[in-house]
């Protein structure tokens, strides 16, 4: 029975609390739905003329289709270039797993696990046009791995269903540095971006899940629980394997319960 549940990942993305004074965050709407906003490109590709980069200008509204996401971003940000990762078009993502050790483990992942997306989003009043101060953190989406490239140090043909991937378009723009070793993972057809952000707070967090020590999470003094969950999710990990106990078996469960209740997607 416990090798027939997946494992579970988690790898925290988008534009966080140090991108609000470029104008970028993720709103987050009163019924729940929500725009994704990818974090900036590297500074060496910000005057870059590329093609194959994307910038935020360019990008469109999930819920709006042919609605420009501009709308709910600062002037400032528009003509940079974004790292669009993940991508939940051909639901791709990619990773530095040889480069930077917040990655590291992803390197660990394979078929058949599940790598769910945990973003900052920000409560937006659609009447006022206008971002309340209010934020949190929340579930929105995962891939189940189907694919994996690992290791790309050149440039080589890439098939279609990767290539629009942000890690791809950045090392066509600039392949003599962004062949780096970067992995990309695909997802099969189950995987999904949802139509709903599943908050994931305190409760969610010590309900399903323990520190890499196997312990239940401290949570500080002085410290807001955006802030204790960010950095206790800034490292991508394998935050679920019901492989090593009965209790991280029956964790595993209750969790994916909860997220396929919660968007009426069965996983």
């Amino acid at each position: 029975m416990l090798a027939k549940l997946p494992r579970i990942f988690i790898a925290n993305v988008g534009a966080n609390a140090a991108h609000i004074g470029m104008g970028l965050q993720s709103p987050r709407f009163s019924d729940g739905r929500f725009e994704f906003v990818t974090i900036p490109e590297q500074k060496e590709l910000w005057s870059s003329s590329s093609p194959d980069l994307l910038r935020y200008r360019d990008l469109e509204c999930f819920n709006q289709p042919g609605e420009v996401l501009a709308r709910y971003l600062g002037p400032r940000s528009l003509n940079l270039p974004t790292h669009f990762d993940p991508e939940f078009r051909s639901f791709t993502y990619g990773d530095e797993c040889e480069k930077t050790p917040r990655a590291a483990a992803l390197k660990q992942l394979r078929s058949g696990d599940l790598l769910f997306f945990l973003a900052r989003l920000a409560d937006y009043d659609q009447k006022t046009s206008r971002f309340t101060g209010t934020a949190g953190f929340y579930l929105i989406g995962y891939l189940e791995i189907a694919e994996i490239i690992s290791g790309v140090r050149q440039e080589t043909i890439v098939p279609p269903a990767l290539s629009h991937n942000a890690h791809y378009r950045r090392a066509r723009a600039r392949p003599d540095l962004f062949y780096d070793g970067f992995y990309i993972f695909k997802g099969s057809a189950r995987s999904r971006r949802y139509e709903m952000a599943l908050n994931f707070g305190r409760a969610e967090a010590e309900k399903f899940l323990r520190d890499k020590s196997g312990l239940e999470w401290h949570w500080k003094a002085g410290r807001s629980d955006l802030q204790t969950i960010g950095s206790y999710t800034r490292a991508c990990r394998c935050i679920l394997d019901a492989s090593r106990s009965s209790e991280e078996a029956e964790r595993t469960s209750a969790f994916l319960e909860w997220v396929s209740i919660a968007n009426q997607i069965m996983i």
